[in-house]
C-alpha cells in the first residue's frame, strides 16, 4: 500500500439563508397524462436484462446487489439540436439501441447502432475451474456518451469498445464499432479479461479517460474503482476495427461502489462519493516490488495488516479473540486477557482514523500497531479499561453519533457485531424476510447472523453519512469532504443544456443533494485558488428541495433517485410502479407542488432506467417501453 500525503479536509457547510422553516409541505396535483405522456413499446416487446452465465451459486453479496439496483440502464446522449433528444440502451442480444424523442411531434423513434462483442458460453472456457471465490456472473453493459459522435460501451464480461455515431436524415442515427480493447483489471480478480461496469468517462482532447468497477476475487465483498485511459483512433479503415490498450492510471479498492463518479473537465481528477473510504492499491507510477507499495490483494482470511507493519511485529490477535457492540454514537471493543493482566502491558493510542494498541502480557502478546478505523471517531472522547479479570474495553465515541458501523476497521476481519438478545430479536423482527431465525451462542451476548448483518449494515433506515474524496492522476488523495452527518439523496441528472461536443459534460462536476432533518440540500461544485498544483474543490451550499428528506424516506420502494441540473424539480422513481415528482420554485413558499406517474399500470414489469433528455422532458425504460414525461 503506497504512502499517501495527508488530503485537504473539508467538511459540507449548510447555508441558513438557502432553509425554509416555515415549510408546510407539498400538494397533490393530478398529473396531464393525455397532453404530457407518451408511451412506445420496445422493437423487441420486451426488454430482459438479465445476464445467463457460469456461476458458483446465485447468491449475490449485499453490496453487489445494491450496485444492480442502482445500475441505471438508459444512458444519456447528447441532443440533436433544442427539440430532439436522445438516449441509449443494450438489449439481450448486446446490440445497442438509439432511442430519439421529437418534443414537437411527440414522437419516439428507434435506431440500431452496433453489436458489442457477445460473450461465448458465458465468458468463462468450458475447460477451467476458477476458484470458488472469483466473480463469475456477468456484469450489466453500460454506456457513457463522450459527444455527438461517440459512445463508450463496456459490455460486462471485460470488453470495452469505442462507438462512432452519425446523422443520418431528421433524427435517425447510424453507428460503427471503431476500437475494442480488452479490461485486464488488477489482478486480483482471478479471471481475465475482468468482467467491469464504466463509472464514468470524459473525452480529453485525443484520449478517453475513465472510470469502472471490477469486483476482487475474496470471501469479502470488495470492489476495484479502477481509473483508464485510452487512445481515441486518429484513422479508420472500413470494415475494420482498431485494438487499442488501456493505460491504468490508479486504481482503489473499497466496500462499495461509488454512489457518485465523476471525472473534471480537465481529466485531471476523478471523484468519488461512497460512504466508506477506499484504499489506493496502485498506479501506473508504481511496479511490483517497489518497496512498501502493494500490487495485490492480501488474503481476507487472515486479519488485514497496514503497510506499517513488519514480519518483526507480534503476532496478531485472531479475529474470534475480540467482541464489538455499539448503540448511538458509543462503540465497544473487548479483548479477553489473562487475568491479573495491568494497564502497564498495554499502549494504546485513539486518532481520528487509527487505532494503535499493543499488548504485552504474560500469556498473550498482540498488536494492531496502525489499524484504520471503519470510519471516524472522537479521540478526546475515546478511552480504555481493564479490570481485574483481564478485560480490556476500548470504549470509543463515534465522530457521527447516527452511523451504524459494519464493522470495526476498515478491513473487514470478519468480527461481526455482538449485540444482546432483546436488540437481536428487534432486528430479526423488522427483516423477517431477509434474515433466518439466528442462533443463541453461550454468555451474555448473541452472535449476529451473518443476513442480519448486511440488512444491519446497509438497509439501516437511518443511512450513513457520506464522503468524498479527490484523487489526482497518480491516486494519490488529495483531498476529502466529509458531509458532517449528512446521508446521501440524489445525483443531478446530466445537463440537456450544454450537449455542444466540447461542453456537454460541463466544465464543474454534476450537484447532489444530501439529507439534513427533513431537508434535501442542494450542493454545487465550485473551485477555490489555493498554493496546490491544482485548485480545490469545494461544495456549497445553494438551495434546498424542501421536507425531501421526509418524503423520500417514507417510500418503501426506490430505484432512482434523481434532480433537474436547474433544480426545478427532483422525482424518485420507484422499480415497478410510480415517479413521484417534487417541484420547487426557489421563492420560500410555505406549500409546492407534487405529482404522481403511474408508469407501468400495474402491470408486472420493472423499470429499469431514467434520463432527462431535454429541459423539463424525461425519458423513463421499463421492461416493455419508452414513456416519455413531459414536466
Amino acid at each position: 500500500m503506497s504512502k499517501q500525503t495527508n488530503p485537504s479536509q473539508d467538511r459540507l457547510t449548510v447555508n441558513s439563508a438557502h432553509i425554509n422553516n416555515k415549510f408546510e409541505g407539498y400538494k397533490l396535483h393530478p398529473f396531464p397524462e393525455s397532453t404530457s405522456l407518451t408511451r412506445t413499446p420496445l422493437p423487441s416487446g420486451n426488454l430482459k436484462v438479465t445476464r445467463q452465465g457460469q456461476q458458483h451459486s446465485t447468491r449475490l453479496g449485499f453490496r453487489e446487489l445494491q450496485a444492480r439496483v442502482r445500475f441505471n440502464h438508459l444512458a444519456f446522449g447528447c441532443p440533436l439540436n433544442d427539440d430532439i433528444g436522445v438516449s441509449y440502451y443494450v438489449d439481450e442480444d448486446y446490440t445497442v439501441n438509439a432511442v430519439t424523442f421529437d418534443k414537437n411531434e411527440k414522437t419516439t423513434q428507434f435506431s440500431t447502432l452496433a453489436s458489442l462483442t457477445q460473450p461465448i458460453g458465458g465468458g468463462i472456457p468450458n475447460f477451467t475451474q476458477p476458484a470458488q471465490t472469483v466473480p463469475l456472473c456477468p456484469e450489466y453493459p453500460s454506456l457513457i456518451a463522450l459527444g455527438p459522435e461517440l459512445i463508450l460501451a463496456a459490455n460486462g464480461v471485460g470488453d470495452i469498445e469505442l462507438i462512432g455515431i452519425e446523422q443520418q436524415g431528421h433524427r435517425r442515427l447510424v453507428g460503427t464499432v471503431l476500437a475494442h480493447a480488452h479490461y485486464e483489471g488488477e489482478g486480483n480478480e482471478g479471471i481475465s479479461p475482468v468482467p467491469c461496469v464504466l463509472l464514468a468517462a470524459r473525452r480529453i482532447k485525443t484520449k478517453v479517460v475513465m472510470v469502472v468497477y471490477s469486483q476482487v476475487a475474496s470471501k469479502k465483498t470488495l470492489f476495484n474503482i479502477t481509473t483508464l485511459e485510452m487512445d481515441i483512433p486518429t484513422t479508420s479503415t472500413t470494415g475494420s476495427t482498431a485494438s487499442l490498450s488501456l493505460t491504468t492510471r490508479h486504481i482503489q479498492q473499497g466496500l462499495e461502489v461509488p454512489v457518485y463518479c465523476t471525472i473534471t473537465a480537465d481529466g485531471e481528477r476523478c471523484i468519488y462519493g461512497s460512504e466508506s473510504r477506499y484504499t489506493h492499491l496502485k498506479s501506473h507510477l508504481e511496479k511490483e516490488g517497489d518497496g512498501d507499495i502493494s500490487t495485490g490483494l492480501m488474503d481476507t482470511d487472515t486479519i488485514a495488516t497496514t503497510g506499517e507493519e513488519t514480519e518483526d511485529a507480534p503476532v496478531q490477535l485472531a479475529a474470534s479473540q475480540y467482541q464489538w457492540t455499539q448503540e448511538g454514537s458509543e462503540l465497544i471493543i473487548q479483548f479477553e486477557l489473562p487475568a491479573g493482566t495491568t494497564a502497564s502491558a498495554i499502549s494504546c493510542k485513539f486518532t481520528h482514523e487509527h487505532l494503535v494498541l499493543i499488548v504485552r502480557a504474560q500469556e498473550v502478546e498482540f498488536s494492531f500497531p496502525y489499524r484504520k478505523w471503519w470510519t471516524s471517531i472522537i479521540p478526546d472522547e475515546s478511552t480504555w479499561t481493564i479490570d481485574a479479570s483481564g478485560l480490556l474495553s476500548l470504549h470509543i465515541t463515534k465522530q457521527d453519533q447516527r452511523s451504524r458501523w459494519p464493522h470495526v476497521f476498515e478491513k473487514d476481519d470478519g468480527v461481526l457485531e455482538t449485540v444482546d438478545k432483546e436488540k437481536l430479536q428487534e432486528i430479526a423482527k423488522q427483516l423477517e424476510k431477509f434474515t433466518s431465525d439466528p442462533s443463541v451462542a453461550s454468555g451474555p451476548f448473541m452472535q449476529q447472523h451473518p443476513a442480519a448483518t448486511d440488512m444491519d449494515e446497509d438497509v439501516d433506515e437511518r443511512g450513513q453519512p457520506i464522503t468524498f474524496e479527490v484523487f489526482d492522476t497518480t491516486g494519490t488523495c488529495i483531498q476529502e469532504i466529509t458531509s458532517a452527518g449528512q446521508e446521501w439523496l440524489s445525483n443531478s441528472f446530466e445537463n440537456p443544456s450544454a450537449h455542444h461536443q466540447h461542453h456537454y459534460q460541463g466544465t464543474l462536476p454534476p450537484s447532489i443533494v444530501c439529507k439534513m432533518d427533513v431537508d434535501g440540500l442542494v450542493y454545487n461544485w465550485s473551485t477555490t485558488n489555493e498554493k496546490n498544483q491544482l485548485p480545490l474543490l469545494a461544495l456549497e451550499h445553494i438551495a434546498t428541495f424542501d421536507a425531501f428528506a421526509f418524503v423520500q424516506a417514507s417510500k418503501r420502494d426506490t430505484r432512482f433517485v434523481r434532480h433537474d441540473p436547474h433544480l426545478g424539480f427532483i422525482t424518485i422513481v420507484e422499480s415497478s410502479r410510480n415517479c413521484y415528482i417534487y417541484y420547487r420554485h426557489g421563492d420560500n413558499r410555505i406549500v409546492e407542488k407534487q405529482t404522481l406517474v403511474d408508469l407501468t399500470q400495474g402491470h408486472d414489469v420493472d423499470i429499469l432506467g431514467v434520463q432527462l433528455i431535454l429541459d423539463g422532458i424525461m425519458m423513463v425504460l421499463t421492461e416493455s417501453e419508452i414513456i416519455m414525461i413531459s414536466l
